[in-house]
């Protein structure tokens, strides 16, 4: 999948945050993830953007939705990071 989409342009890697609750449970299930996924990320050359250490500052709807809110601030630090990430040196 990574393969393809880089065909048609720059790929990120995100995980969104999620209920610190609903965290929990994956972290039980998997506790390696987020180790999993970055070593994928560096194996294709793409940046991985995890918001999981910062799951607790946010509001949800549910267990994985973000309130209205909350979206607006995830988009604003994600865009900040790719802004990083594209213009490092």
């Amino acid at each position: 999948t990574i393969a393809f989409l880089k065909e048609h342009g720059d790929v990120y890697i995100v995980r969104l945050p999620v209920h610190p609750a609903l965290l929990a449970v994956d972290n039980k299930f998997y506790p390696r993830f987020n180790n999993f996924i970055d070593s994928l990320a560096r194996q294709q050359n793409v940046p991985y953007f995890s918001f999981s250490d910062s799951c607790a500052k946010y509001s949800y709807v549910d267990g994985s939705h973000l309130a209205t809110s909350s979206g607006a601030l995830v988009s604003r630090e994600l865009c900040r990071l790719i802004q990083n990430y594209r213009h490092r040196p």
